[in-house]
């Protein structure tokens, strides 16, 4: 048992399987064992997938006509058949399928191709994922597995079973069963409908050991139970007492769970599914299952933070709208959101962690070729609250805030040029410095751009943006001694020391910023102490000590460092 636990933990990779849309399905899709299993090292002499063998077998063995008509309604004409194209609006039948040939052509958007790359588009894969669907479809075997491989490869799908099973009983007991009218209520208190709710498969965990009972009932394995993170060693629900919302990939199977609960006393208000061999935290985005045609229709997909904020968008008509499960837009997700659009909406929270987050995720679509624009929910903390709130017409309000977002990087510029007062140097300075390091984030063939852009903004010269900033003049004392102390594990710098001694005394800065410009300090100190000058000249001494808790935690850390060094222990700057 202890060998099935280590395998299943090493297992990675993505989920292929059937999809549940009402659109269509590719009936007898299995689910496959993730990349790993598919190829490698171990394997090297195993033909690769993409081998001219493994496409003419299982080419020979699908039907290109039963896979197209899952997915469009085609007519007979003599010995060909004609539909809707899937892949653009028309309504005339336009798209010809040639069951001879085993072809396909639009005569409208001028698409063509054979059953591979039919799956492709359709189902926004590559040509290995098209080729692994199929292959299942058909019953061809791409490669034999090693004993060990194929332990963990039959770990997985149980482990993906077992997900599904629990995905339905937790349902159920949500919506037909009295131990889940706490559940109920508490959508109820949301706004979120029966109708909603049920197309995002929601369930109800009830408290004790629920589960484990229907699956000894069932005669169906507890350990598999355990590999998946629904039950404790006990029997006991992972997730007893608490509302269960299905975590699915971009085919609709049913990777892992997030559950909220229902008890006014139960301080952690979300738990979530451990990894398993079916599910890496980070590789998911949630709702695109359902999100993806409206995505492709409006061009563009709305990024949340949560869950519910993403149901409570599709409650009222934001039907493109996913989420990250977290403030932290992952690599993978992006380069999973290309697949299916080229903008990403960035609807974070209005905190400063979901700012900060917001600022991330634009760097990171950035680097991945993806637009993205920023939208901010005025009065409300989050999209949920916001759609809430907005009444019957909350479709309507949520496209006006699209029409008016602006981009990633304009949204940055405006937040780091907020309050700018160009008759002050040492603001302009300050923005300058500000403005320079979020352009530098972005991919180098958007800097110029950038830069007009901020220019046209703010007055600031793009070439004051674009220049690199000059090295800081070496500091010394006036006696050229030097001092080895140092703060354990920091070398302390007298402008480290200045910035500290600021923090705690404010009004000593009407004295000090007469003897002293910040081009005098090193780049870290010079940056913390013009944004100091800055909250000084709006608000005095009291300004700077109402403003430290909201600087970059970095520049937190270098003003409240301990213990501090007096000027005479101070390392100075060499």
């Amino acid at each position: 048992m202890a060998l099935v636990r280590v395998a299943g933990a090493r297992i990675r990779g993505r989920i292929l399987r059937d999809r549940n849309s009402p659109a269509g399905r590719l009936p007898g899709a299995a689910q496959l064992s993730q990349a790993p299993l598919l190829g490698g090292p171990h394997n090297s002499r195993v033909p690769t997938l993409s081998s001219d063998d493994a496409f003419a077998e299982v080419k020979a063995k699908v039907d290109l006509v039963k896979v197209i008509s899952e997915h469009v309604r085609l007519t007979r004409r003599n010995e060909d058949f004609w539909g809707l194209c899937p892949f653009h609006q028309e309504d005339s039948p336009s798209f010809h399928v040639n069951p001879q040939r085993q072809s396909w052509y639009c005569f409208g958007c001028e698409r063509k191709g054979d059953v591979f790359t039919f799956v492709e588009l359709i189902e926004k894969t590559d040509k290995r994922g098209a080729l692994q669907m199929l292959a299942e479809r058909a019953g061809v075997e791409l490669k034999k597995l090693s004993p060990e491989q194929k332990e963990r490869s039959d770990l997985r799908k149980r482990v993906l079973d077992m997900l599904k099973l629990a995905a339905r009983y937790y349902e159920h007991v949500l919506w037909n069963s009295p131990a889940g009218e706490s559940g109920r209520k508490l959508l109820e208190s949301r706004r979120v409908s029966e109708e909603t709710g049920r197309k995002f498969q929601l369930g109800f965990a009830p408290a004790g050991r629920g589960f484990a009972e229907y699956l000894r009932a069932k005669k169906r394995s507890l350990l598999d139970a355990q590999e998946a993170g629904l039950i404790r060693r006990d029997g006991a629900d992972f997730f007893a007492e608490r509302l269960v919302i299905p975590i699915r990939d971009e085919r609709g199977q049913t990777l892992a769970f997030t559950a909220r609960t229902v008890r006014q006393d139960e301080q952690r208000k979300y738990i979530n599914s451990p990894e398993t061999p079916a599910y890496i935290k980070g590789r998911v985005v949630y709702g695109l299952d359902l999100a993806r045609d409206e995505i492709a229709r409006r061009g563009h997909a709305a990024v949340m933070e949560g869950q519910f904020d993403v149901i409570t968008a599709h409650q009222f008509g934001v039907a493109n709208a996913v989420a990250s499960s977290g403030t932290a837009l992952t690599d993978e997700q992006v380069r999973l959101l290309k697949r299916f659009t080229d903008e990403l909406l960035l609807v974070f929270d209005s905190d400063r962690a979901g700012r900060e987050a917001t600022r991330k995720a634009a760097v990171l679509a950035a680097g991945h070729g993806l637009r993205t624009r920023v939208v901010s929910v005025p009065g409300a903390k989050d999209p949920d609250e916001y759609l809430r709130g907005a009444g019957p017409d909350a479709s309507a309000r949520w496209d006006e805030l699209v029409a008016k977002a602006p981009s990633g990087f304009e949204a940055g510029m405006e937040e780091d040029s907020a309050g700018l007062n160009p008759s002050k140097p040492n603001q302009v300075e300050l923005v300058a410095g500000r403005l320079r390091e979020w352009i530098r984030q972005f991919p180098a063939g958007l800097h110029e751009g950038y830069a007009e852009a901020a220019e046209r903004h703010t007055g600031i010269s793009r070439h004051l943006l674009l220049r690199d900033p000059e090295p800081a003049p070496v500091a010394r004392p006036a006696n050229g001694a030097r001092s080895s102390a140092r703060v354990p594990g920091k070398k302390v710098t007298a402008g480290n020391y200045l910035v500290q001694l600021l923090a705690v005394r404010p009004a000593a800065f009407d004295r000090v910023r007469t003897k002293l410009t910040p081009q005098e300090l090193d780049s870290g100190d010079r940056a913390v102490f013009v944004r100091m000058l800055e909250s000084y000249e709006r608000g005095g001494p009291a300004g700077i000590e109402a403003d430290l808790a909201l600087y970059p935690a970095e520049e937190q850390d270098l003003i409240r460092r301990w213990p501090w060094s007096s000027p005479r222990e101070s390392a100075w700057s060499t």
